[in-house]
């Protein structure tokens, strides 16, 4: 790349995140970790909200197992109660005003990639400027 650093470490860093995150062939591809979705705005994909989410179920640093278990039936019980509701047609999520924006202009930005409107490094940029925080 043109604009890459002229610095070996960042070279070998970059090929690292190649061949470990983007690559089709690599260790964990995209297929694994990425979420396509544009619904999801807050978070780039369902396992990362999740973890989020996750550590605010305990009460104390070093939960014991029976507790653990009742938060991830209780988990287990809302995300099967979720699904069975999208499923029936009920319960889209509801967007703000905001949040549709972005996501509108994502869904623009996404789909004059595929068209070869833009290049990759324009994609990334807009992609990443549709995302930064709300406040810094």
């Amino acid at each position: 790349m043109d604009d890459a650093p002229d610095d070996e470490r960042c070279v070998q860093f970059s090929n690292y995140i190649l061949s470990t995150y983007a690559a089709p062939d690599a260790t964990f591809p995209p297929t694994l970790w990425a979420n396509h979705d544009l619904d999801e705005v807050k978070t780039t994909n369902g396992c990362e909200s999740f973890h989020r989410h996750f550590p605010d179920l305990f009460r104390s640093p070093h939960p014991n197992v029976f507790e653990r278990m009742a938060n991830l039936k209780d988990i287990q019980a809302y995300i099967a109660t979720k699904l069975n509701t999208i499923r029936n047609g009920r319960g889209a999520p509801v967007l703000r005003r905001q949040a549709r924006l972005k996501r509108d202009a994502m869904a623009t930005i996404k789909r004059r990639y595929a068209a070869n409107d833009i290049s990759r490094k324009q994609f990334v940029t807009k992609m990443s400027w549709k995302n930064l925080p709300a406040k810094l």
